[in-house]
């Protein structure tokens, strides 16, 4: 037979399937490589592979009316990319990585493309840039899914073909082969049929990359913001971790003197930084002429300073090597698992930061002699981080934050709670406290209504104590929002028109309140704080006012 018989196929792939393998593994490798990239990561979503089952070959040979020693894809590895943008750097990483590992491409095929779509532009680029004059087609199939495929060798060895889409695309191919063959034979109704949607099936694919292109300009934001975070205060030293030679020398002490009253006046600001770094340069310097001085309590302070001041400066890479360092001598003070709580923050890398944070949590649960504001200060710490990483750790945020409001109270006639600590307290118990409350209304059945009465009660109760605060000056950005946001709330509740007013009030005072430390992330939210509740004002109170007045 012509074609081949089906034993002769099962005999050819049999003796084949090593060689496919062996470059099959080889490839993925590669493309393994592209993904776990820490530095420049490969968006591929999910790599599968597979050899051609003599069953397929078979068949296919009756279908094209080929010798099946003319296929090219008994070797098949698939790439799969969650959104269209990101063939463009698949597709760019895969050419790279086969011309500098000597491939030949022997075709480039494109499926459904549109050629005037600059998608399609990106994608040729590369293939002029890697395989320059290299012929490439571009084809349109009845199933309507885009797909584009490569066949490529190494050496003389087996061709493979590799497939890269959208993870969309690939599921709709395989549902489409799946309902159109049957037993090798073509429904000729569903295949119409898939035809007919595959519009649908851009449209999908389009607002799924529209949808990504939102969440990437909001992790642009984020990724700028990343470059203002500083330490959000600076951790006092148990006097027993003073080093000896601040107190008894001279020209040490009176440097050391210099540094405290740059600690006293810690700002998180270059400027603050740049003058603390000149001041610890200068206690460097005049220990490095001293020899033989440096004990386990001034190595301590000098990694712990250098580390923070590094940080300062939005130098995350270098304070973190620092505080690891200091890990590797001195594993039992707070301060360093805290600073790696907060670095590891700064890069996104949640649980590392919880971890971190727990650990600081725990060496101070156990040390009462410890600064009491620092305890503080963890905790709040931890109730926002809690907070940000979903609606389902509110929870854990409100407790943590009801905590801190314990060790307030414990040690607030002391020295170390100041008025200030304690009015950005008060915001935070009235936030986390309305927030459990929105997160409740989600997530409760509307016939609920005892249960999110008692979320609010305790939203209200939290919320006078900010009130009373507001109300004798501190209207500071933070408690603003706050408060517009309750009576927003409390509006959406009662449909009280008298409550949306206020909440009208306290936006419009937000404006001109923001200062250059108010982080994106803040900023965004207070924003969509302000839009959501001026759309209502003037839906409800603009509306309400012409009516009356007609």
């Amino acid at each position: 037979m012509k074609s081949g018989t089906l034993e002769e196929i099962r005999d050819y792939i049999n003796n084949l399937e090593p060689f496919v393998i062996k470059e099959i593994k080889w490839i993925e490798a590669l493309f393994i490589k592209g993904r776990d990239n820490a530095v420049d990561k490969i968006p591929i979503y999910f790599i599968k592979s597979r050899v051609k089952k003599s069953d397929s070959a078979f068949l296919k040979t009756k279908r094209k009316g080929k010798p099946y020693k003319d296929f090219t894809d008994y070797g098949g590895v698939r790439l799969l990319c969650l959104f269209e943008r990101d063939m463009v750097s698949v597709h760019d990483y895969l050419l790279r990585s086969l011309s500098e590992n000597e491939f030949d491409l022997y075709e480039c095929n494109f499926y459904n493309f549109d050629e005037n779509e600059e998608l399609y532009k990106k994608l040729c680029q590369s293939i002029e840039q890697y395989y320059p004059g290299h012929f490439m087609i571009k084809e349109d199939r009845v199933s309507g899914y885009k797909s584009i495929h490569y066949l490529v060798c190494r050496d003389g060895a087996v061709v493979i073909e590799i497939q890269l889409r959208t993870l969309i695309q690939d599921v709709w191919g395989e549902l489409e082969h799946a309902l159109s063959y049957k037993k090798g034979r073509v429904n000729p109704y569903i295949k119409k049929s898939f035809a007919l949607l595959a519009k649908e099936l851009q449209n999908i694919d389009n607002m799924l990359s529209y949808l990504n292109d939102i969440a990437l300009r909001e992790n642009a934001g984020r990724e700028f913001e990343k470059y203002k975070e500083r330490p959000g205060y600076y951790a006092e030293y148990e006097d027993e971790l003073i080093p000896d030679i601040f107190m008894s020398d001279a020209s040490v002490k009176s440097e050391y003197e210099k540094y405290r009253k740059l600690i006293k006046n810690y700002l998180p600001s270059d400027e603050w930084a740049n003058r603390s770094r000149k001041v610890y340069k200068n206690i460097c310097r005049i220990i490095g002429c001293r020899s033989g001085i440096v004990d386990s309590k001034l190595l301590y302070w000098l990694d712990m300073e250098n580390a923070f001041i590094s940080f300062c400066e939005a130098n995350y890479k270098d304070s973190l090597v620092l505080y690891h360092k200091v890990l590797e001598y001195c594993d039992d003070k707070y301060c360093v698992y805290y600073r790696l709580g907060e670095l590891h923050f700064v890069y996104g890398r949640n649980d590392e930061a919880l971890n971190y944070f727990d650990k600081a949590d725990s060496i101070l649960q156990g040390d009462d002699k410890c600064d009491h504001m620092n305890k503080l200060r963890i905790k709040m710490r931890m109730a926002y981080v809690y907070w940000t990483i979903g609606d389902e750790y509110i929870d854990v945020a409100v407790k943590q934050i009801e905590d801190a409001e314990q060790i307030y109270k414990k040690f607030s006639r002391s020295h170390e709670c100041d008025g200030k600590m304690h009015n950005v307290l008060l915001n935070n118990l009235s936030w986390y406290a309305l927030d459990n409350y929105i997160v409740k209304l989600k997530q409760f059945d509307k016939n609920a209504r005892s249960k999110l009465n008692k979320y609010f009660a305790i939203a209200e109760k939290r919320f006078k104590s900010l009130k009373k605060i507001i109300d004798d000056g501190e209207d500071n950005i933070s408690n603003l929002d706050t408060a517009a946001w309750f009576y927003y709330h409390k509006y959406l509740r009662t449909h009280d028109e008298n409550y949306l007013k206020k909440s009208k009030e306290y936006a419009l005072k937000m404006r001109g309140k923001y200062g250059s430390n108010i982080s994106y992330e803040i900023v965004g939210i207070h924003s969509e704080h302000i839009k959501e509740i001026m759309r209502m004002a003037g839906d409800v109170l603009d509306i309400n006012k012409v009516l009356h007045d007609k």
